[in-house]
């Protein structure tokens, strides 16, 4: 970290304390609510959840292991909601009750009674909890969200006495949404909150008054955090999954119930639905960029089902920033947006151009992705530089993000310094695609601007890469004799690799069988170990293609990547 940046990040993390002083301050203002009387007299309709249920896994439930955040939770006699557990994920996951779909997908006569158990427990044990984690905003606006969407387990065949208590729970949660929306953190949090009020409007007899105008204040929020070419303003892949496995049943419950829906709602799912056909890569899975890390194939298979246009994938995203280039049976995906800022940053990466490369069905060059919540990393390798498939000067990250013990925390990662002023330029004609981009985020250090351009042939089987450094406004660099640039090309973990004789090359094996070669020459091509974070079951060790360069004496570096089986 510079000693110019301190006094910045000073001044982000003291008004960040100052906001969380006035969120928690206002939390407590029940009494000023107007509304804290309010109780749902009944439910109208239970919204779809679309996430892939598994009715054989309630056998388990009854035994007492739980399937929760693709993890096995084990309660050995305990109650469910009295086991202790340290993972804060898990406790999140387990009190979102997404898990519920499982029972609502079963025909076993039992599962209704085991689910309102559940509820029942929960409802007498953990209500009035002070916990952070489980009365965190994205947890309760999930809780709201999935006891509505399965109702129909949850109160079908219930006593009158745990009904009331249940709908005085889902108005205690409409409160508690209601007298927080307009002050919890920007991006998903604030979104979630106010797409689970927009559901509760939807679920509930339309002369309630409470929630008059909560599909209108979603449409607004939906406008200002869906960019124009259909990205999240966090630029996370996978947050248009979270967003539009939402969305979609709400629209549709809308319908059911004859409500007209905002258009910008409308607007949004128009928008997304191409965003999200151009983060796929070959093998179906998101690009790897900026929080994205493990996402539900399934999810993503059924949410593309909806789509009314039959739209195609997005080739420029140019309000996040964001180039896909496909030709033959390749796809390429490259960064060419600025980094966000603020508290829509904490999962964002300095993957400022980073690229993936996809063939068919085999992945091959990837970034390191996002840990699994049920395996966080214990630092923020992941967000660096070098964890992606880009070039990296004198081993500092294009971006910067606090991640100190005590300002770190405070600011709880958000990146506070990325004056990337990214430029791009794409050409696109029958024999290849091209596209020269430049960023600026090693300019003020070592006064150095990185242009990558990369072309992709009409078959797909050749890329070629270039890298250059310059100094600013296109002039020779000053002051380079220290300046080491390293290009980083990922693997990913079922791709083989094997450095060439000469060591100016590396054999690529993709798990299909194919070979590609990778080639730089004048340059030592090294053969490294890396880690891949986004699996269900933990990092794992993965391979890496390494070029060094020293920028004084060569800043410029070419490379070829080339099918062999063609």
């Amino acid at each position: 970290m510079s000693i110019l940046d301190k006094p910045k990040i000073l001044a982000l993390a003291v008004g960040k304390g100052v906001r969380n002083v006035k969120r928690k301050s206002y939390s407590g203002m029940t009494s000023l609510t107007g509304f804290s009387t309010y109780v749902p007299d009944q439910l109208e309709i239970a919204p779809q959840d679309l996430r892939t249920a598994d009715p054989t896994l309630v056998q388990e439930f009854y035994n007492g292991r739980y399937h929760i955040a693709d993890r096995r939770l084990e309660t050995a006699g305990k109650e469910l909601f009295q086991v202790h557990l340290d993972d804060d994920a898990m406790v999140a996951a387990l009190h979102s009750f997404g898990w519920l779909r499982h029972l609502s997908a079963s025909s076993d006569a039992l599962a209704g009674n085991f689910a309102r158990a559940l509820v029942k427990d929960w409802l007498e044990n953990h209500s009035n909890a002070k916990s952070d984690i489980v009365w965190n905003i994205e947890t309760v606006s999930y809780r709201l969200i999935y006891w509505l969407c399965h109702s129909i387990v949850i109160t079908s065949g219930a006593e009158h006495e745990f009904y009331r208590q249940f709908m005085r729970q889902i108005g205690a949660h409409i409160r508690y949404l209601r007298r927080h929306v307009s002050n919890v953190a920007d991006g998903m949090p604030r979104l979630l909150a106010n797409i689970a009020l927009g559901y509760a409007f939807v679920c509930q007899p339309l002369k309630n008054k409470v929630l008059q105008g909560s599909l209108s204040r979603l449409g607004q929020e939906l406008d200002r955090q869906i960019l124009a070419d259909g990205v999240h303003i966090s630029r996370n892949p996978t947050a248009i999954v979270e967003i539009l496995a939402l969305l979609l049943p709400l629209r549709e419950g809308c319908k059911t119930r004859d409500i007209v829906p905002p258009e910008e709602l409308i607007r949004a799912i128009d928008r997304m639905i191409p965003a999200l056909r151009m983060f796929r890569m070959g093998d179906g899975n998101l690009a790897r960029f900026n929080g994205s890390g493990v996402v539900e194939h399934d999810l993503v298979v059924t949410i593309l089902r909806y789509d009314e246009n039959s739209s195609e994938a997005l080739s420029e995203a140019s309000a996040s920033g964001f180039q896909r280039m496909a030709m033959g049976k390749s796809i390429l995906l490259l960064d060419v947006g600025e980094a966000p800022k603020g508290e829509v940053s904490t999962k964002a990466c300095a993957s400022c151009m980073a690229f993936e490369f996809s063939h068919n069905t085999d992945c091959i060059i990837v970034n390191c992705g996002t840990p699994s919540p049920s395996f966080p990393a214990e630092t923020q390798v992941w967000r660096s530089s070098a964890a992606h498939s880009t070039v990296v000067l004198n081993d500092t990250s294009s971006a910067k993000f606090e991640s100190g013990k005590t300002i770190g925390r405070l600011m709880n990662g958000e990146i506070f310094s990325a004056n990337l002023n990214v430029k791009v330029d794409r050409d696109d004609n029958l024999d290849e695609i091209t596209v020269v981009a430049s960023h600026e985020g090693y300019l003020r250090e070592f006064g150095a601007v990185h242009q990558r351009i990369l072309q992709l042939s009409d078959d797909g089987n050749v890329l070629r890469g270039q890298e250059r450094f310059t100094g600013p406004n296109g002039e020779k660099m000053r002051y380079t004799i220290r300046d080491a640039a390293v290009l980083h090309f990922h693997l990913h973990p079922e791709v083989k690799a094997s450095p060439n004789v000469d060591g100016q090359g590396c054999i690529i094996e993709a798990r299909s069988g194919e070979r590609w070669f990778l080639s730089c020459p004048g340059f030592e091509v090294k053969l490294e170990e890396s880690i891949f974070f986004a699996r269900l079951a933990g990092p794992c060790p993965i391979w890496q293609i390494n070029i060094s360069a020293n920028v004084c004496k060569t800043p410029e570096i070419n490379w070829t990547l080339q099918r062999l089986d063609s």
